[in-house]
């Protein structure tokens, strides 16, 4: 069982374990994320072995769009993998990021942010790896939600 700062009480927040890393679902609505969201962030990470760590700004697993904000510890392994239903798009928050994109295993490009407020854009179906180049980065992904049937207009 991991720590849970106060900050993320329960009036406030929901926790998941299901998933890749831990989630926090924010229960309120219009929430205004800032400099002391991203160190009480940080602060859970470290409290729990430098655990990799998101919110979810997404009310649930089912909505259509999921928006999180991510925090990746480089103390930790990050696997290549793409996703088959939706791209994916990353902008950077704090620390700095590479994206690593592969085709036939091999690795065609890769893509460093390390400026607050760059956007990558990652196709479906893209084999691709996210590694932190600095001791923590943040940063906030957008994507559709995959395990979802898409509707078709």
């Amino acid at each position: 069982m991991n720590k849970i700062p106060k900050f993320f009480s329960k009036k406030n927040f929901s926790f998941d374990y299901s998933g890749k890393s831990p989630a926090f679902f924010i229960k309120n609505d219009n929430i205004k994320i800032d400099q002391q969201f991203f160190k009480n962030l940080i602060r859970f990470s470290k409290i729990n072995n430098n655990i990799n760590c998101r919110v979810c700004i997404h009310k649930t697993k089912k909505a259509e769009l999921h928006s999180m904000i991510v925090l990746i510890n480089s103390k930790n392994k990050f696997n290549i993998h793409k996703h088959s239903k939706t791209p994916e798009v990353y902008q950077l928050i704090q620390g700095s990021i590479k994206i690593n994109l592969f085709k036939n295993k091999k690795k065609a490009k890769s893509v460093l942010m390390k400026n607050k407020g760059e956007i990558f854009s990652v196709l479906k179906n893209q084999l691709h790896v996210v590694i932190p180049m600095s001791s923590i980065a943040i940063f906030h992904e957008t994507k559709l939600n995959e395990y979802k049937k898409i509707r078709k207009n």
